[in-house]
């Protein structure tokens, strides 16, 4: 049996409730509109242009993918000022290259089929793995991580927050386009089907111990190598010392995806030291479910409440919690981000509705990226 200090899944316990956002962009050709398969020359040309800063840059599965990942950040605000300096050396990076870098959960018209798996040996080794339909997942997420101090604490809050995955995917929802035509899905990204052998949430447990035993059969079974092949929508980052939220889209701008990182951190500490509910295994009967309705309907989706069996309008739902997070939002001054989000819910304008408002009035899938190019340089740059 693996130890909760044994390699691999020994967790390094963090700041609580800090923050961490990984956020994957679209590299595109700015005559074309489609993706440019030139990560590893935008990756040579920052490693030329500026030194080692805070933060990463690095590669992700298909050459036309670049990510960017924060430093470990106090509050949303940090959030903000390292995805902007991390941004800015893409971007200048990018255009010596003769490309633009957009956000968005899919690419409107690219082929899957067409895209370059990146050259690395891990990116290599899982094509091998899973064959050419490793390619669907050109697909762009954003990933919040929260800082736990205490690990007995991690399981309680991965089944906590698992209740809110149709909001973060409904608030972040920003993939409505795939294949060249309207999926009819707010987040298309979420329909790739996942090759991945360990299913999309964790097994019910609140103890750490479990959770570690739970690891040590997979790895002695051979289904995994290492905690980083779990690839669940809420998962522990054991290196880290946080709980990983996976279920986002990329959104149009960065300031959404700092408000989104807010909502997560002012969630997180709600759940934590309120407590509100105990999670329960029978609560992810209606997990498929919800996370079907956010992905198909966005904030118009119908929610199952896991706590009372309910269902209401994932609107009420999602404006309710964000009323009930004020106290929590003070506390890391979080009450302008919580707003921004309010003001989505409240006009039912995510991501995914600007873009559809775009293709209407342009009527061309380019110009589509070209807007979201812009609006991701810019975030006063209004793309409908």
């Amino acid at each position: 049996m693996l130890s909760s200090d044994s390699p691999g899944v020994s967790f390094a316990p963090s700041a609580e409730l800090s923050l961490g956002v990984e956020l994957e962009l679209q590299i595109v050709d700015p005559k074309t509109g489609d993706l440019a398969p030139l990560c590893g020359d935008i990756l040579t040309s920052i490693r030329r242009m500026f030194p080692p800063e805070r933060g990463s840059i690095v590669a992700e599965i298909t050459s036309g993918m670049i990510e960017i990942s924060t430093g470990v950040c106090r509050d949303a605000s940090e959030v903000l000022v390292d995805l902007q300096a991390l941004k800015m050396r893409v971007e200048s990076a990018a255009v010596q290259c003769g490309a633009l870098i957009s956000g968005g959960g899919t690419h409107p018209f690219q082929r899957w089929a067409d895209q370059r798996i990146y050259d690395s040996p891990r990116f290599l080794e899982l094509s091998d793995l899973y064959g050419s339909l490793l390619k669907q997942f050109t697909v762009f997420g954003q990933h919040i991580h929260l800082g736990c101090s205490d690990v007995a604490r991690v399981p309680l809050l991965m089944h906590q927050l698992a209740h809110y995955v149709p909001h973060f995917i409904a608030l972040s929802a920003s993939s409505p386009f795939l294949d060249g035509s309207d999926s009819g899905y707010d987040s298309s990204r979420l329909t790739r089907p996942s090759p991945f052998p360990t299913g999309v949430h964790a097994p019910f447990t609140l103890s750490w111990t479990e959770l570690t035993e739970y690891f040590a059969k997979c790895v002695s079974s051979g289904v995994i190598e290492s905690a980083k092949d779990l690839h669940w929508d809420i998962r522990p980052k054991p290196e880290f010392g946080t709980v990983e939220i996976r279920v986002l889209d990329s959104p149009l701008t960065l300031t959404r995806a700092a408000a989104l990182a807010s909502f997560a951190q002012v969630l997180g500490s709600w759940l934590l030291n309120d407590t509100p509910f105990m999670p329960h295994r029978d609560d992810y009967i209606v997990y498929a479910h919800n996370k079907f309705q956010a992905a198909r309907f966005g904030l118009n989706a119908a929610y199952i409440d896991p706590r009372s069996g309910r269902c209401v309008r994932l609107l009420d739902h999602l404006r309710t919690t964000l009323h009930g997070l004020s106290a929590h939002a003070e506390d890391f001054g979080a009450c302008d981000a919580i707003d921004k989000l309010m003001r989505v819910a409240e006009t039912g304008e995510n991501d995914a509705a600007v873009l559809r408002r775009c293709y209407d009035e342009v009527h061309s899938f380019r110009d589509v990226v070209l807007a979201s190019a812009a609006a991701l340089q810019d975030p006063c740059i209004c793309i409908s």
